[in-house]
């Protein structure tokens, strides 16, 4: 891993269509400029430009600050101000360490690592700026995996780009494609889920089918598969996460809810993230234990979290459950929080939910600034056993990586990232970004 950089005293370019407002940052104080700027840019008014940890001029400490929060550039040059990017989309996906978004007129663009073509922009070059996905112009969402991604059309069928090694881009071959290509035999697709060299797609009529790694997908094949298979005896799927862990070697499962509100998880089990009150792994679906009120389930990296109609609840690895504690739980155990949340989405070793005020909380590994706290990193985390809040606000929906996460403002059309950013997963766009950043900070569009 690279060092975290510092940024201080540059001046970036950016601007507004004209007739719009310029959007503020999730920060209300900032490092401030020579000559001060004001409130609504997030500026900060002292006038010094140096800026403090966490808000604007930035030490190792924050990733090297965050425009989001100080307003002008990074502690500001004399009377430079930043414009946040604006962009509207639709949908967001923050996958291993790349990141793509559904444009407003259903194109995707990503960016982030590409060295297995999962920018979709016939390239392996990594790119730090937004860059669009060739062939896709009627696209309703995007998932990012480990080295591949998908994307569900609005007629119902799916493509995928980039690794294909176990056959996991669902186009009956093992070679990769830096381009999407279509995946064999779906044409009813509801979702769509890139994981850990599996993908799988929740279709309209309730079933599952999946594909690639073998074991992985959920149907007891330990042979590799290279066109979707269905999840034999699972029906009535309202819903379906797959964990966004990395690495070719590292075990993924995968968590549902039926619409009766029982939920089910496959896969990797060692430290109970399936919820069964067991550490077996299981290659067919299993019943998460007393969950019968599901509203919505997310499977992390080695732990899952369900939003119920009584409440939230995770199991796993701790401390991402959130209970207080550093044990980890082989059942559901209900998070430390009187907060209620109406979005959930857990990262590889964090976990993120929205509150109905449009707010983040945040708990568990804060190693890469996952929780977007503007905390200052420490030799051994930080890390939070039971949620804090994150610096993000006024969120219309968000996604979490797998040490990274994105939120999309829709009232200013901004989309602001934060955590690692060791191949410009954030988005931040120029040549001195940090490699990790606890502080929001908006995408160059």
């Amino acid at each position: 891993m690279r060092s975290a950089l510092v940024r201080r005293g540059l001046v970036f370019a950016a601007s507004l269509a004209v007739g719009c407002s310029a959007p503020t940052g999730p920060g209300t104080t900032g490092g401030g400029s020579a000559g001060g700027t004001s409130s609504t840019t997030g500026g900060g008014t002292s006038g010094t430009g140096g800026g403090t940890s966490g808000t604007g001029g930035g030490t190792s400490g924050t990733g090297g600050g965050s425009v989001s929060a100080g307003g002008s550039a990074a502690g500001g040059a004399a009377g430079g101000a930043v414009t946040p990017s604006m962009q509207a989309i639709t949908a967001l996906s923050a996958g291993d360490v790349s990141t793509c978004a559904v444009l407003a007129n259903k194109t995707v663009k990503c960016w982030g690592r590409n060295n297995e073509g999962q920018l979709g922009n016939d390239s392996t070059m990594d790119s730090v700026r937004p860059v669009a996905v060739m062939g896709l112009t009627t696209a309703t969402q995007v998932s990012v995996g480990y080295e591949h991604a998908c994307a569900r059309l609005e007629d119902g069928t799916a493509r995928c780009w980039g690794s294909n090694s176990t056959g996991q881009l669902g186009n009956n071959s093992t070679t990769r494609s830096l381009v999407p290509v279509t995946v064999m035999g779906l044409s009813n697709v509801a979702s769509i889920h890139a994981g850990v060299y599996i993908s799988c797609a929740r279709l309209t009529d309730g079933t599952v089918s999946c594909w690639g790694r073998g074991g992985d997908t959920g149907n007891g094949i330990v042979a590799n598969t290279l066109v979707p298979v269905a999840v034999q005896n699972l029906a009535n799927v309202t819903q379906l996460s797959i964990a966004p862990n990395s690495g070719t070697a590292t075990p993924v499962h995968v968590c549902g809810v039926r619409g009766d509100g029982t939920a089910f998880c496959w896969g990797a089990n060692e430290d109970g993230q399936c919820g069964d009150g067991t550490q077996n792994s299981a290659r067919r679906p299993v019943n998460v234990m007393g969950i019968t009120d599901a509203l919505e389930i997310s499977a992390g990296g080695t732990h899952a979290c369900a939003r119920r109609t009584s409440g939230l609840f995770c199991w796993g690895t701790a401390p991402q459950i959130g209970d207080g504690t550093v044990e980890r739980k082989f059942v559901p155990t209900r998070v430390m929080t009187t907060e209620t949340v109406d979005q959930l989405e857990v990262g590889g070793s964090f976990s993120l939910a929205r509150t109905p005020a449009k707010g983040l909380i945040c708990w568990g590994q804060n190693g890469r600034g996952g929780c977007g706290d503007a905390a200052a990193f420490t030799p051994g985390g930080p890390s939070y056993s039971s949620p804090i809040t994150s610096r993000q606000t006024d969120v219309a929906f968000f996604s979490s990586g797998d040490a990274h996460a994105c939120a999309y403002v829709a009232a200013t059309q901004v989309t602001w990232c934060w955590g690692s950013n060791d191949y410009g997963e954030i988005g931040y766009g120029t040549p001195t970004q940090p490699t990790r950043t606890s502080t929001p900070d908006f995408v160059r569009w």
